[in-house]
């Protein structure tokens, strides 16, 4: 042979995208917003992942490890290694982004599918590169070994034949510009269109020739489907008009974007709709059409609210519409929470306020609660019980990345005022009741006839003598116990009711 042909993904490139160092998750949880490095990775992949994929991942980060052990530090004589690196393929993952509350986005870039090319290009170094770009030839990772195009350059390399070889009508080129601007002026028109769901929700997509892609059907021709947790993902192609159906199964709250991205696979703008309440068994329809790809003020589309076959509500205008380097923000909004005392007394003022800020794509919705109740900042309160209390703030930019952040405090109960005289006694009828200075009597034992009159004496502890004190609102009558309690004053110093 000639040579041989290194596939764009054998290794990834240091400091961009390399996964011996990190790179592929952003964890924005509790207050962070890092990248995580290959060992805060591992850990989280073997001990933190959801829905019991840890094991999974151990086994498969096993067989990377030995993989990537064996071929990391090898040294390919440059003299006769090519490279075959596929780009402009826009449902390529690029990083995973942990949020508060549980949930993950997903950020793509220009790739395989698969590998993205900042990884593939780790290889490309005193290499013979070529670029296999699927906007033109639409191979993707497992197309490089299998489509015809691929295929004829790989035969032209393995027999010496390049030099002969006609790369554009293969969707083939040597130049790095092809693959990361598109190789004619009109690459940057919108070509695919991106639907994510982050909630209850069952996504799926119907195109004009009743094709179906959802989590179980993948029918329309050059599209995708992505699940990870309450985040569902649907890729596009924005050459056809699509009904777009969320349907809930439970109720909540649904954050909802579209996304769009051109030839060279860059994410060109972003049409957010956070934050909408949904009632269980119901369903969130729009309708998306090529123009809709551009997501300009004008275009961008209403979402509906439906159930049972009926509009329910106002039609959902997007809570934003963003440039594109806002649609690239993954950097939720800053919590500041005004200092609240780990420990205070009963009856002391306590002032719950907040500030939030977002430098990427701005605020779009904030709230608080204390103690699971709304509570309007700056609000300020004296009638906490004892316990422990907890202050919530939840805020999500523009963009869809939500903060969460919270305090918990103390109510510490008032001691007992100390007794400094002797509690009073009241003759109620022909029964004596012991009460406090101040509160209530109960009318139990008395039994006024219809003429009697019900009175009450009260005995001053400081002179001994009785005071009577008048019912005003008791009417004659038969009366159970416990049937009656009459609100009782008594002031040692001024001997009064």
């Amino acid at each position: 042979y000639a040579g041989q042909v290194v596939f764009g993904g054998g290794s990834y490139a240091p400091g961009i995208l390399d996964f011996r160092t990190g790179g592929y998750m952003i964890d924005n949880r509790n207050g962070k917003h890092m990248t995580l490095d290959f060992d805060d990775t591992n850990n989280f992949l073997t001990t933190s992942a959801h829905q019991g994929a840890s094991s999974k991942n151990i086994m498969l980060l096993a067989q990377a490890d030995r993989l990537h052990a064996a071929q990391d530090d090898s040294l390919f004589p440059t003299d006769s290694t090519y490279e075959i690196a596929g780009c402009q393929d826009p449902s390529t993952i690029s990083q995973f982004v942990l949020q508060d509350g549980g949930g993950v986005d997903i950020m793509r870039t220009s790739g395989d599918g698969t590998v993205p090319i900042a990884s593939a290009m780790n290889l490309a170094n005193d290499h013979r590169t070529y670029f296999s770009l699927y906007s033109e030839n639409g191979a993707d990772h497992i197309g490089l070994i299998r489509n015809a195009e691929p295929l004829a350059l790989i035969d032209a390399i393995l027999n010496n034949a390049t030099s002969s070889l006609a790369l554009a009508p293969l969707g083939m080129s040597t130049s790095t510009e092809d693959c990361y601007e598109g190789r004619t002026p009109t690459s940057h028109r919108e070509t695919t269109i991106e639907v994510i769901t982050e909630g209850p929700v069952i996504l799926d997509a119907h195109d004009t020739q009743g094709n179906i892609t959802n989590a179980t059907e993948s029918d329309i021709p050059g599209s995708t489907y992505t699940s990870i947790g309450n985040l569902s993902a649907l890729m596009l192609p924005a050459s056809d008009t699509y009904r777009i159906a969320a349907k809930t199964n439970a109720t909540g709250t649904l954050t909802f974007k579209m996304r769009a991205y051109d030839t060279a696979a860059h994410l060109v703008g972003l049409a957010t709709y956070i934050g909408i309440p949904i009632p269980a068994s119901s369903t969130i329809t729009t309708t998306i059409t090529p123009a809709n790809a551009t997501f300009d003020t004008i275009e961008a589309p209403s979402l509906s609210l439906m159930k049972d076959g009926e509009s329910i509500g106002t039609s959902i205008a997007p809570t934003a519409i963003l440039s594109q380097k806002e649609s690239e923000d993954t950097t939720p909004p800053d919590i500041i929470i005004a200092s609240i005392p780990t420990t205070t007394e009963e009856n002391a003022p306590i002032t719950f306020s907040y500030l939030i800020t977002d430098e990427g794509s701005g605020v779009a919705t904030s709230s608080a609660t204390l103690d699971g109740d709304t509570i309007t900042n700056g609000t300020t309160t004296a009638d906490l019980p004892p316990g422990v209390h907890a202050f919530r703030v939840t805020s999500v930019d523009n963009a869809g990345n939500p903060r969460i952040a919270s305090t918990s405090f103390t109510v510490i109960a008032n001691a007992p005022q100390s007794k400094t005289s002797t509690p009073p006694s009241a003759f109620f009828g022909q029964t004596v009741i012991q009460v406090p200075q101040s509160g209530t009597i109960p009318a139990r034992r008395c039994r006024p006839r219809p003429t009697t009159t019900v009175s009450v004496k009260i005995k001053d502890p400081l002179q001994g003598s009785f005071i009577s004190v008048g019912l005003p609102g008791i009417e004659p009558g038969l009366y159970a116990p416990e049937a009656h309690v009459l609100p009782v004053y008594y002031s040692p110093k001024s001997r009064r009711k």
